[in-house]
């Protein structure tokens, strides 16, 4: 057998070289190939940035942006001075990134958390740019509310007058129908603008609403500060809900005002101007309860008229008796 192969070959010697050169050429072709399709892959797993690395720098940033975003708010992080913010910071400073290795070509499981970091760190800043947006609103709602605060208190201030002309109207034209009906007329004016003034006064309660939901949102900007600075940790819980701001008791602070005012005329005035301005009380008292109101008809005589104004005149003789305290009183229960 042995002597057959040895024949073959020296039959087909020529042939089974050609046979061996082919496959040769055939497989240095094929190494060939695939060296240069993988070369670059090759050159970039040469040249491979380490994991740890990479998880730094993100880190660096995720804090630098948390900083930025806390000294907005002033709420500490880094001092940010002279309008510079450092771009990353020292690695030694950072930690973490410790369990994430590459040994290779990049790691899915860190292109994955990378992702994840920056669909975080957009939705974390769409929550900031919202809350300072409704922040903005408030403080504009602050500043509207300030001015028709400041103008209610001029209002008022003008009422006040207009009720010491009334009272000081009232003592000059006692007696007389055409005093009484100017001093009722003026009065009547007077008790609308206070109507009007009370009704702004609750408008202002809706005020205390906005500040309510201002102190819901600086209390949210803390929970995204502390979610930022935990980077990447559980999602932030929700804000306590605030109480309710108290409401504002517009007929305490009109009764308020008027009892004082009426404490320091009481105080400082002299008995003839203590019976005037008791008198001028009493008329008000009178003007403002709707039971012991009776309007003139055009078709009363003149006997009857006469009779009212003794009647009248008889009654505030009796209303005269009647002491500062008594009428500081029926004051404060009819404004109550």
């Amino acid at each position: 057998m042995f002597d057959s192969v040895i024949n073959y070959m020296d039959k087909f010697g020529p042939e089974l070289l050609v046979i061996q050169f082919g496959f040769l050429i055939i497989l240095s072709t094929l190494f060939l190939w695939l060296w240069f399709s993988n070369r670059r892959k090759y050159h970039n797993l040469k040249h491979a940035i380490p994991a740890t690395v990479v998880k730094s720098y993100l880190d660096s940033i995720i804090q630098n942006s948390t900083a930025l975003k806390s000294s907005l708010f002033r709420g500490g992080g880094l001092d940010v001075t002279g309008g510079s913010v450092p771009s990353v910071m020292p690695l030694q400073n950072l930690g973490g990134g410790d369990g994430l290795a590459v040994s290779g070509a990049p790691s899915t499981a860190l292109l994955e958390e990378i992702n994840q970091k920056k669909a975080y760190i957009a939705s974390l800043e769409s929550q900031l740019s919202s809350t300072q947006g409704s922040q903005r609103e408030i403080e504009t709602k602050l500043n509207q509310s300030q001015g028709n605060l400041n103008s209610a208190e001029g209002k008022i201030k003008e009422l006040e007058k207009l009720l010491a002309d009334a009272r000081n109207n009232a003592g000059a034209a006692a007696g007389g129908g055409a005093g009484d009906a100017g001093l009722k007329k003026e009065l009547d004016m007077v008790t609308r603008e206070r109507d009007e003034i009370r009704d702004r006064l609750k408008e202002f309660e809706i005020i205390s609403d906005d500040l309510a939901n201002l102190k819901r949102l600086q209390q949210e900007n803390e929970q995204l500060k502390r979610s930022l600075a935990a980077q990447g940790g559980a999602a932030p819980a929700p804000a306590p809900t605030p109480e309710p701001a108290k409401a504002i008791d517009p007929n305490n602070i009109l009764s308020t005002a008027d009892v004082s005012d009426l404490l320091a005329d009481l105080g400082n005035s002299t008995p003839a101007e203590s019976t005037t301005d008791t008198n001028a009380l009493e008329d008000f008292l009178a003007s403002e309860e709707p039971a012991a109101e009776a309007a003139p008809e055009e078709d009363t005589s003149e006997a009857d008229m006469l009779a009212a104004m003794n009647e009248q005149k008889s009654d505030d003789k009796s209303k005269s008796d009647k002491t500062p305290e008594d009428l500081l009183s029926e004051f404060e229960k009819m404004l109550g």
